[in-house]
């Protein structure tokens, strides 16, 4: 379509003394008015949906891996695996593997203690029900 827009515009603009000059700003033309319309008028962005598409999909297999490391990261300082070697294996800083290992060792305190409220409730909600147990 472009092409044909560009064909017509440029027939009087070549009978002129200037058709160079106005060649050139009739292509220039041509092309943003092909521009503003494909703007308008919702140009294909399937590749655009493509790549982003694959760029979340990369991001969250990302993420997905590095949380599994840092799993096997704290797992494998809990077994007593030397500070030295996970930070070697994993390119992490001590300081990066001292507060991955005190943040999961808060949340499995967090754990058990929700875990223990939650068996102490039911306890009590059993004896509720049962007084003489």
């Amino acid at each position: 379509m472009l092409a044909i827009v560009v064909s017509l515009r440029l027939m009087p603009l070549a009978m002129t003394p200037l058709w160079p000059t106005r060649l050139a700003l009739s292509t220039l033309l041509a092309l943003a008015s092909a521009n503003a319309y494909a703007i308008m008028n919702g140009m294909d962005t399937h590749a655009l949906e493509a790549a982003a598409q694959r760029y979340k999909k990369a991001d969250d297999a990302l993420r997905n891996a590095r949380e599994k490391l840092q799993v096997e990261a704290v797992a494998a300082l809990r077994s007593g695996v030397k500070q030295v070697e996970v930070g070697r294996i994993t390119e992490w800083s001590r300081e990066y593997l001292r507060r991955l290992r005190d943040e999961a060792d808060k949340r499995d305190a967090e754990a058990e203690a929700q875990a223990e409220l939650e068996a102490l409730r039911q306890r009590v909600a059993e004896l509720e029900a049962d007084p003489d147990a």
